[in-house]
């Protein structure tokens, strides 16, 4: 029962008490406004509107001002270094570095919170297997994020000119991925395709496929390792197999020798124009290169590159969090609770549905896939995702891992940049893997001073 039925139900009762001399006043409820920051841009506002209409409509007393914006997190950032808590907003599509610095309001008491819509249900238990995995604790063991929302990334396709060459579009291990790309050399071609100014391969190939190899070679501590910030993070034997299987890659010429300059809508063009046959990216490229299609239509195709040699083996794709709220640490109790309500809110199954039908993000819940009109109405490139898994023995993995305390963030940047900078000489074959992984590591052993 929502407070406005509460409220007419109890003044029907106030009128038919016998003896009464007057009516007593209804008591008083606390008008709540909650702030709200939302960054405008691939998932647009609209599925925000309407989460903010349905729960406005389940709680009259609480009005939701939401400020949406390209630009939302440099205004964030401003309010934020102004240190004043009643001018910032009250849930923030941010995380770093406020978690870190102690800013936000913890969420782990959400996850033991039953659904609104589905109470039987505990948030914890809702989310959909793999989702989980995104739910993670700053160093100081508490969660500030959780995932309303999620992206897979991999490599997609135009199923049209797959079927038209007929192309292999389920390579099992690393020679049959071999096979594929020289059959689209050959057939004239470049086999793939990405964003090197923004490193889009990483949505294909990261750390995620070097734990697909530690678990083809039984290594179980591997993935521990990662976590902890284990020496030789960059260098190690896994990261050095996988990009050095880029470096072949390279060699045979099967990436576009433009990728170094390419952003995310050149490379996605160039499969939609036949130029290419595969770009690394994620689901949201559906909604986001949906005015390119031709008139007649476009379908989407999905795979991942196994690096591993035997069939059936598990195939690691990378996924991550979108569109998640955080609730601001400073603000009274009485306004995080209700920040809690709202962001709980975001978890139903009215919600869910709204987020993937209007914004075209993969929803988090279990409960929506459960529902096949749900699947159904799924963008082309998501449902291509999920006939792959179904085909293949499917691991989804975010990457995530705990910065210990004494981490340096200047250097660790340095790492990374070191590392992501080069990964397209690596694709061309322009630099070796030991060349760039090396040199990212010697910054990265310095950033936890070892």
């Amino acid at each position: 029962m929502n407070l406005r039925k509460l409220f007419v139900l109890l003044a029907i009762v106030s009128l038919t008490l016998v003896g009464c001399a007057q009516t007593e006043p209804e008591p008083e409820v606390e008008e709540i406004v909650l702030k709200l920051a939302i960054q405008d841009a691939g998932y647009g506002t609209a599925h925000w509107e309407h989460i903010i209409k349905t729960f406005e409509a389940e709680y009259p007393n609480v009005k939701v001002e939401m400020t949406a914006s390209p630009d939302i997190g440099t205004l964030i950032s401003t309010l934020a270094q102004a240190g004043n808590d009643d001018e910032m907003f009250d849930l923030i599509q941010a995380y770093s570095p406020y978690a870190a610095e102690g800013l936000l309001e913890p969420l782990d008491d959400l996850l033991d919170m039953p659904l609104p819509d589905n109470p039987d249900i505990l948030l914890k238990d809702a989310f959909l297997e793999g989702v989980d995995k995104m739910i993670v604790p700053e160093a100081d063991g508490n969660i500030y994020k959780l995932p309303k929302s999620m992206w897979i990334g991999g490599l997609f396709y135009n199923t049209e000119v797959f079927e038209k060459y007929g192309w292999n579009t389920n390579p099992q291990n690393w020679e049959e991925f071999l096979t594929l790309m020289a059959d689209i050399k050959a057939d004239g071609l470049s086999p793939m395709t990405y964003a090197g100014i923004y490193n889009y391969l990483y949505f294909t190939v990261g750390w995620h496929k070097a734990f697909e190899l530690a678990d083809e070679a039984g290594d179980t501590g591997f993935r521990e390792e990662f976590v902890n910030y284990a020496d030789n993070r960059f260098n190690n034997e896994y990261m050095l197999e996988v990009y050095n299987k880029i470096y072949q890659l390279g060699e045979l010429g099967y990436f576009d020798q433009g990728v170094a300059v390419l952003d995310h809508t050149q490379s996605q063009m160039q499969v939609i124009q036949e130029k290419a046959a595969l770009v690394s990216s994620a689901d949201w490229i559906d909604n986001e290169m949906k005015s390119a299609y031709p008139a007649d239509g476009f379908t989407w195709g999905y795979m991942s590159i196994p690096f591993v040699e035997e069939k059936g083996g598990e195939i690691y794709v990378t996924a991550g969090t979108s569109d998640s709220l955080s609730i601001w640490g400073g603000k009274s109790d009485t306004q995080k609770e209700w920040a809690k309500k709202f962001l709980l809110w975001t978890f139903t199954d009215d919600a869910q549905k709204v987020t993937a039908e209007a914004a075209t993000a993969l929803p988090a819940t279990a409960t929506f896939y459960d529902n096949e009109e749900n699947v159904a109405n799924l963008v082309s490139a998501q449902k291509a995702i999920f006939a792959y898994i179904a085909k293949n023995n499917v691991v989804i993995e975010s990457n995530y891992a705990i910065p210990p305390a004494n981490l340096d963030g200047e250097l660790m940047q340095m790492a990374n940049t070191e590392f992501e900078t080069n990964i397209p000489l690596i694709s061309l074959a322009q630099k070796t893997a030991s060349e760039v992984l090396d040199a990212a590591n010697d910054y990265y052993q310095q950033a936890v001073g070892r």
